[in-house]
């Protein structure tokens, strides 16, 4: 299947909502479970920013529909 706008999902923390691919939601709930709560994971949003973010401030990943 060809990627499509709404193949997204958002990766919330409690500095903020990043808009993210279904790969980088895969790889931000991975490191989330595999590492400790003051450990940075780093990702890309789907405008292609930056983002290092500890474990502990990401809330939820959700699916857009």
């Amino acid at each position: 299947k060809p990627w499509q706008f709404t193949d997204f999902y958002h990766v919330e923390t409690s500095l903020g909502t990043f808009v993210v691919s279904m790969a980088t939601a895969r790889h931000v709930q991975h490191r989330r479970r595999a590492c400790s709560d003051l450990e940075w994971i780093d990702f890309h949003d789907l405008s292609g920013a930056r983002h290092s973010v500890q474990a502990r401030h990401i809330t939820r990943i959700t699916a857009s529909n």
